[in-house]
């Protein structure tokens, strides 16, 4: 009876503690799964409509549908090579010069596009943001993309480059991409090669 009687109170004791205990919040939309590459790890978005496209040691690249017919988010993150900087100017100078030189291409017009620094636990990396309009076959296609360049604390000629993008018709963009491209971004952790 006394080990019924102790094992009825623990039990009451553990639903009572269950149960005024705070529930979590969640800081995004997305649940993630951690994936380890040379350089980084990355707790991508865990939702059933992520596809991986490629994968490599020092690289991952995924897609999936947007809500609309056409629509399409991509998410890159990739170690790249980079040159010495005598400081942070010249880190966003080369970031900025590379990623303008990248739009260059036919049928694109920038329509928005930003650089500023961001503070990451110590270190300082680049966000640029692009809008992009494409001349497609039967209606003109947009491109918006948030991207962070950071270089890595361990090689000073090499950086990760993280990449959230939408491609879509006009009228549906994606007021959270901003939002969500930042929360990509905290879950990613550079690591040793």
């Amino acid at each position: 009876m006394q080990v019924k009687t102790s094992f009825l109170l623990f039990f009451a004791a553990l639903l009572m503690a269950c149960s005024s205990a705070p529930e979590s919040q969640q800081s995004s939309q997305f649940k993630y799964m951690p994936v380890e590459q040379k350089g980084f790890s990355l707790s991508f978005p865990n939702q059933e409509k992520w596809a991986v496209v490629k994968k490599t040691p020092y690289k991952i690249v995924m897609t999936k549908p947007g809500d609309a017919y056409d629509d399409r988010y991509t998410l890159q993150v990739l170690v790249v090579k980079l040159p010495e900087f005598r400081n942070n100017t010249d880190f966003m100078k080369f970031v900025t010069k590379k990623m303008k030189k990248s739009q260059k291409k036919s049928g694109v017009k920038v329509l928005e596009q930003h650089a500023q620094f961001i503070k990451r636990k110590n270190q300082k990396c680049v966000q640029y943001n692009t809008k992009k309009k494409y001349s497609g076959r039967t209606r003109p296609v947009m491109l918006e993309t948030v991207s962070f360049t950071c270089r890595h604390r361990e090689r000073g000629d090499t950086g990760v480059y993280l990449a959230y993008s939408k491609k879509y018709s006009k009228g549906n963009d994606d007021k959270s991409l901003n939002i969500n491209a930042a929360d990509l971004f905290n879950h990613m952790e550079l690591r040793m090669f």
